[in-house]
């Protein structure tokens, strides 16, 4: 079995609050929410974006490329 992100969450964010569901092998599912999505950092050019993993509150660091 395959892991396969849906090609809209591919190609486009989900909206906040939007949940999708992954199964990335079989009996394993992650289910993953958009929560927030910070203001954009133009010294670093980060963003910090929070979401649910599996019904636990995460955050990343988001790398844009500036210029």
């Amino acid at each position: 079995m395959n892991s396969v992100v849906p090609t809209r969450y591919f190609l486009a964010k989900p909206a906040i609050s939007e949940e999708m569901t992954i199964s990335i092998e079989q009996g394993k599912t992650l289910t993953i929410k958009l929560l927030a999505i910070g203001p954009l950092n133009t010294e670093k050019g980060t963003r910090e974006c929070f979401f649910e993993l599996n019904g636990e509150v995460s955050r990343l660091t988001d790398f844009k490329k500036m210029g």
